[in-house]
Parts: structure tokens; C-alpha cells; sequence
């Protein structure tokens, strides 16, 4: 069945499809394509390609943080009149009840006061925390449209 011709052939038409196979069938890699480095910014340009560089924009977000700080401070001592009016209204009505207490100072016109501006407060936070987020959500964009403008 097997002859010794028959063999050697198998053997050679084993060779040439492992040579085949290991050598003349190169894959391609599919993968990212490749980077190239950005330029650096000219000296004129006014135009960071990092933002974390850029002064205007750490100018921006230092702005933006100080006005946070600044509304932090006052919404807390607010916060700190009207946890003292609470220690008070708990001790002059000798109870643990905590509705029963807020109950006290509903009736309280400064208490009212207090928190009614503590919420103005927190929308003020509020809008300068989207502030800070639009300062960011704009740069990302100018940078999106530099890269596209560039391509």
C-alpha cells in the first residue's frame, strides 16, 4: 500500500504546507493605527495642546474654584446658625424627637430664614459647579474642532 515513493511524496507535500504555513501565510495585525506625535505649540501661539498648560484655562477653572470656596464658606456658616438654633430648640424642649423639634422651629421666622437661604445657597452651588462643568465641556470641545480643523 505505502511504497517507499509514496511516502517521500507524503513527506515533501507535509514540508512544503508547514513552510507554507509558518512562512509564506504572514497575518496582518489589525490594531490602533499608529500615533505620530503632535508639533509643539510656536512660540506666538496662544493655543496649549495640553490643557493642563494652558494659563487661560487654569486661569478659568482658578476663578470658577475660588467663587465655589467662597459660596462654601457662607452656605456652612449658615449651616452652623442653624444647628445652633437646633441644639437650642432640643434643649428647651427636652425631647430627642427630631420632628418634633423641627416643628419648634417652623415656627421660628429667623429659622425660616436661615434655611430658606441655605437652599439658595445650594442652588448657587449648584450653578457654579455646571459653570466649572461648562468651562471644561468647552475646552474638550475647542480641542475636538483644533484636531478636526487639523486633519
Amino acid at each position: 500500500m505505502f511504497t517507499s515513493k509514496n511516502l517521500v511524496a507524503i513527506a515533501l507535500v507535509a514540508v512544503v504546507c508547514l513552510l507554507v504555513v509558518f512562512y509564506g501565510c504572514s497575518r496582518k495585525v489589525i490594531g490602533p493605527e499608529p500615533v505620530e506625535p503632535q508639533p509643539p505649540a510656536a512660540e506666538g501661539d496662544d493655543t496649549s495642546l495640553i490643557r493642563m498648560d494652558d494659563p487661560n484655562y487654569l486661569a478659568a477653572l482658578d476663578e470658577r474654584v475660588e467663587a465655589r470656596k467662597v459660596l462654601t464658606r457662607q452656605r456652612q456658616r449658615l449651616v452652623d446658625q442653624m444647628n445652633t438654633k437646633f441644639a437650642a430648640a432640643k434643649e428647651r424642649l427636652a425631647t430627642e424627637d427630631e420632628a418634633a423639634i423641627k416643628a419648634e422651629l417652623e415656627k421660628d421666622p429667623e429659622w425660616n430664614s436661615l434655611y430658606k437661604r441655605v437652599e439658595d445657597m445650594n442652588t448657587a452651588l449648584d450653578d457654579e459647579r455646571k459653570r466649572v462643568e461648562a468651562v471644561v465641556r468647552n475646552r474638550i470641545l475647542a480641542d475636538m474642532q483644533r484636531e478636526s480643523g487639523e486633519k
